[in-house]
């Protein structure tokens, strides 16, 4: 069953990430990269239309993140 309701979508809050930064530090990656990634397609990082910030929900994230490996490279030193 494709859409079966998992105890963790029941659990996280859709909670909304406002910006590069912000949603970087939630990814553990750089604001570059996240940037990057927006522009992927199936990626649940978007600008709303009027809007210059990015947006991404925490509970989209985390799933896109579980189906996706490895998400960001690690970042040079």
């Amino acid at each position: 069953m494709e859409d079966e309701i998992k105890l963790d979508d029941l659990t996280i809050m859709e909670e909304r990430i406002t910006g590069a930064a912000n949603i970087a530090a939630f990814l553990n990656c750089s604001t570059r990269h996240v940037r990057r990634l927006a522009q992927r397609k199936g990626v649940p990082i978007f600008k709303p239309p009027g809007d210059g910030r990015f947006v991404a929900f925490r509970s989209e994230l985390i799933r896109w993140q579980r189906q996706k490996s490895p998400l960001c490279p690690p970042e040079a030193a």
